[in-house]
């Protein structure tokens, strides 16, 4: 069967010219368990073979829907499950937050989600540095999981350019639809000719691989591929 749109094909062109997807690195999907990051992370399932790059996923439950949250956060432990990828969860009072601030829910949550992936991004780098000591030949008896405690407790902060140069990535599901939002909305807050370029394919090691596919496309490639959104 093909796929809708040749989705696959649009997202591989789209990450190969502007070299979003780090060969041999790693490639963290932002997996809210909604249509957009499922297929994102779907999509970068089936390139991990092809530009051997290992992927993982980390979902932030925001606290704001009760049970209903609670129900996303299964849904996608089972759907990492089922792919068989290291999943990240940490859960934050949102409201709480977003009182305590002065600022919206929605702010408050999008300074949480980029928090949390900071913090996954530099486990993931401490996880490549264990890799990459037990690979190394010379390396004399098994490995002690206790010699690298520092894995299991708050990592130390580093310089986001080291995590680029490491192929470290943080993928999200914006699309051309949020795209064409975030242009408007610059645009309504006066910020001229600038305010055109909206999102970047990459800013830092943040990559948006979805962002010449539309809401409707990503939609029939979800069905397509049998994927059960939350």
């Amino acid at each position: 069967f093909t796929p809708p749109g040749d989705i696959p094909g649009r997202v591989q062109e789209f990450c190969r010219r502007n070299e979003l997807l780090p060969e041999g690195g790693r490639i963290i999907v932002g997996l809210s368990g909604g249509p957009d990051s499922l297929a994102l992370f779907d999509l970068l399932h089936r390139l991990a073979a092809k530009y051997n790059y290992t992927l993982a996923a980390a979902h932030l439950n925001h606290g704001l829907r009760g049970a209903a949250a609670d129900a996303d956060e299964n849904a996608v432990r089972c759907f990492c499950e089922e792919y068989d990828t290291r999943l990240y969860v940490r859960r934050r009072d949102i409201a709480a937050e977003a009182a305590a601030n002065c600022q919206s829910e929605e702010e408050a949550g999008r300074r949480a989600r980029y928090a949390f992936f900071d913090l996954v991004v530099r486990k993931e780098a401490m996880l490549m540095v264990v890799e990459k000591a037990q690979s190394d030949p010379e390396k004399q008896g098994p490995w002690n999981p206790l010699e690298h405690h520092s894995l299991y407790t708050e990592p130390a902060e580093l310089p986001l350019t080291d995590y680029a140069a490491a192929g470290i990535r943080v993928a999200v599901g914006h699309h051309r639809n949020d795209q064409a939002e975030t242009v408007l909305l610059n645009l309504g807050r006066g910020s001229g000719i600038d305010g055109l370029a909206g999102m970047r394919p990459q800013n830092g090691k943040i990559i948006r691989p979805l962002l010449p596919v539309s809401r409707e496309k990503i939609e029939a490639y979800v069905s397509w591929r049998g994927l059960k959104p939350c």
